[in-house]
């Protein structure tokens, strides 16, 4: 799903998220590893995506 990104920004933007995208899947299979259950990488997922979404409206708001 980051690949469809290219399109929309730069390159450069591009690349440093699919590299972030990259590494955020490992340290979420390193956590389904340890814990066996997927419910601690599910809700780190939502909870970095929560995250950048509220802080990009509040960006784009002026707030």
């Amino acid at each position: 799903m980051h690949f469809t990104n290219l399109g929309q920004s730069g390159l450069n933007y591009f690349l440093l998220q699919s590299i972030l995208a990259f590494i955020s899947g490992l340290v979420f299979s390193v956590i389904y590893l340890q814990t066996g259950s997927l419910w601690y990488p599910i809700a780190l997922h939502f909870t970095d995506d929560f995250m950048r979404t509220a802080h990009d409206t509040a960006a784009t708001a002026g707030g």
